[in-house]
C-alpha cells in the first residue's frame, strides 16, 4: 500500500513555509473537527491524517528525514522483520510463516505496543491567554473490570493442550522436510484457557467514558500539542495506558486580531485628535490601557505597546509576552453644521497663508 503524501495530506506544496504548513492544517482541522462533523467517519479520518501529517511536517528534524527518504523512520514506516513474517504467514500458511518467521529471528511474542491517541480540545481565547486547565471527556478503552483484562471466566484453571500436548507445536514431515507446525487450538500458547468473559465477550477490554483536565500553556494557539503520557487506551494483556496527544483549537478573540504572540487592533481619531494629538483609552487583555497618540498621527500608523500581547510560549527568556500593535485611522466627516464648515474655512484659509 502507498504511503500517503503528508504535503498532499495538507493541501500545501513540498516547499510550503512552516506558517503555510501551519495555516492549511489550522483550515483542515476547523473543517473536519468532531464537533462540527459529528457522526461523519469520513472527517474523524481524515481530521486524523491532518494532525498525523502535521506532527511530522511541523518538526523540523522529521520533516527533513521525510523530504529525504519518504518516511520518518518511525512507526509503520520503518522496517520491521516481525511484520514481514506476518505478512509471509498470512500469504503462505502457518507451516511457511513459521519457517520465515524463524528465519527473520522471531522469538517469544514482543510486549504490546501502547496505543497513540489523537484528540482534539476546543480552547477558549480568555483560557489560551493566560493558560489554565480544561475537561476533556472521551471514551477510552480500559480493561475489563469482570476478568481485569484476562478476557476468561475465573472459574477452572488453565488446562494442557490435548492437540500439541502442550508443546504449542507439532512437527510434519514430509519425505526429507521436517517441519513445525504451530498448533490451531491453542495458538501455539500450549496451554487452553477457560470459557471467555461473558461480559467483554473474550477481549479483555471496556469502553468506558472518561474524563480529564488537560493543562493549556499561556499563549496557547491551535495546533498546540499537550501530551499527556499513560493517559491513552490501554494495551492488553499488559493493561498499560498508551499516550494521549490533544490538539488545541482555540477560539478567535473577538477584541483582536492575533498575529502569534501579537495582538493588533484599529482605533479611528478625528482630524483633530490626529493632528492635535491626545491620549484615550483602549481595550487591552484584562481591561483598559491608556495609549498616547502624537501629534500629526497619519492615517495607518502603527502604535505599539511593547509587552501587551500575548505570552510566547517559546520566546526566551520564558515567559516573555508578545505587544499590542494599534493601527490609526482617521475618520473625515461627511455633514458639516454651519458653525463647523466656518471653521474649517478658517482653517484652509490660515493654512493658504
Amino acid at each position: 500500500m502507498p504511503r500517503p503524501d503528508l504535503y498532499a495530506t495538507l493541501g500545501v506544496g513540498r516547499h510550503a513555509s512552516a506558517a503555510q504548513i501551519k495555516q492549511a492544517y489550522r483550515a483542515a482541522a476547523l473543517r473536519d473537527h468532531p464537533d462540527k462533523c459529528p457522526g461523519d467517519r469520513a472527517a474523524e479520518e481524515r481530521f486524523k491524517q491532518a494532525a498525523h501529517a502535521y506532527a511530522i511536517l511541523s518538526d523540523p528534524a522529521k520533516k527533513k528525514r521525510y523530504d529525504l527518504f519518504g518516511s520518518t523512520g518511525e512507526g509503520p514506516d520503518a522496517f520491521d522483520p516481525q511484520h514481514l513474517a506476518e505478512q509471509l504467514r498470512e500469504l503462505f500458511g502457518d507451516v511457511f510463516g513459521d519457517v520465515f518467521g524463524g528465519l527473520l529471528g522471531r522469538g517469544p511474542a514482543p510486549a504490546p505496543e501502547l496505543a497513540v491517541r489523537e484528540l482534539a480540545l476546543y480552547v477558549p481565547f480568555a483560557v489560551a491567554a493566560t493558560g489554565g486547565s480544561l475537561p476533556l471527556s472521551f471514551a477510552r478503552q480500559e480493561p475489563c473490570c469482570a476478568c481485569h483484562g484476562k478476557g476468561c471466566q475465573p472459574e477452572g484453571p488453565e488446562r494442557r493442550c490435548e492437540d500439541c500436548g502442550g508443546g504449542g507445536s507439532w512437527s510434519l514431515r514430509q519425505g526429507i522436510f521436517a517441519l513445525k507446525k504451530r498448533c490451531r487450538r491453542c495458538g501455539g500458547s500450549g496451554r487452553l484457557r477457560p470459557p471467555p468473559c461473558v461480559a467483554c465477550h473474550g477481549t479483555g477490554a471496556a469502553t468506558l467514558q472518561c474524563t480529564l483536565q488537560v493543562a493549556v500553556p499561556a499563549g496557547a494557539d491551535t495546533g498546540t500539542l499537550v501530551v499527556l503520557p499513560h493517559a491513552g487506551d490501554y494495551a492488553l494483556p499488559a493493561a498499560k495506558a498508551g499516550t494521549l496527544r490533544v490538539h488545541c483549537q482555540v477560539e478567535a478573540p473577538t477584541d483582536f486580531v492575533r498575529q502569534g504572540a501579537n495582538l493588533r487592533q484599529t482605533i479611528t481619531l478625528s482630524p483633530a485628535q490626529a493632528a492635535l494629538g491626545c491620549t484615550l483609552p483602549i481595550p487591552r487583555l484584562g481591561g483598559q490601557a491608556q495609549l498616547r497618540v502624537p501629534s500629526g498621527t497619519q492615517p495607518g500608523t502603527l502604535l505599539r505597546l511593547r509587552g501587551e500581547g500575548l505570552p510566547d510560549p517559546n520566546a526566551a527568556p520564558a515567559g516573555r509576552r508578545g505587544d499590542l500593535l494599534v493601527e490609526v485611522a482617521i475618520h473625515i466627516p461627511t455633514q458639516l453644521s454651519a458653525a463647523q464648515r466656518q471653521l474649517w474655512d478658517q482653517l484652509a484659509a490660515l493654512k493658504m497663508q
